[in-house]
């Protein structure tokens, strides 16, 4: 029998951004919205996992970062089993920068650039550091360019490693260097 964290003890946030007003209509993602709450539903079925619904925070459209950061806390400090986080939206990089740093879109992000109003990656990994009482750690981000939570693409000595969130897996839809939509079917992973 495969050892399921016990969903009590258990934590998911799942946040969802669908639609973005200062991008134009080919832009917005119709899937996310329905996709956020069938995710839910999953994972408060009983014969998946049973999660209760209040241990299941969904954000859809959050405001800010603050926002999503914040329940990110908050549901670490409350899980000891698993605590799961998922992003379905936009992934951005600075088009200056490069593809060197993601960010998660949030409803007032745009292309390109405003990346200054998304919310970085840096800090949900920075949760998850601070999370590793809990057992078992999870993010899942459906998102372009969400290979670059990994550090894959980037040079200079351990940057990959100071990436990696230790004892914490990371599944990401895409390369660093690919949009979801140009290589849909490629999965990453990648376990500490």
């Amino acid at each position: 029998m495969t050892d399921i964290p016990d969903p009590h003890r258990s934590r998911a946030l799942l946040v969802g951004v669908a639609d973005y007003p200062r991008m134009p209509p080919e832009r917005q993602l119709s899937t996310v919205r329905p996709g956020l709450g069938r995710l839910a539903e999953l994972l408060q079925e009983p014969d998946i996992w049973g999660l209760p619904a209040e241990n299941c925070k969904v954000l859809d459209q959050p405001a800010d970062s603050d926002t999503v950061v914040s329940e990110l806390g908050r549901a670490a400090k409350e899980a000891s089993d698993a605590l799961v986080f998922y992003y379905a939206g936009h992934g951005l990089v600075d088009p200056v920068v490069g593809e060197g740093e993601l960010h998660l879109g949030l409803p007032q992000s745009y292309e390109p650039g405003g990346t200054q109003l998304a919310l970085r990656y840096a800090h949900i990994r920075r949760e998850f550091h601070l999370s590793a009482h809990i057992k078992r750690r999870l993010v899942i981000l459906d998102c372009c360019w969400s290979g670059g939570a990994l550090g894959s693409t980037m040079s200079g000595g351990d940057l990959a490693a100071e990436m990696a969130i230790e004892g914490a897996a990371v599944l990401t839809a895409t390369s660093s260097t690919r949009r979801s939509e140009e290589h849909t079917s490629e999965l990453q992973s990648h376990h500490d």
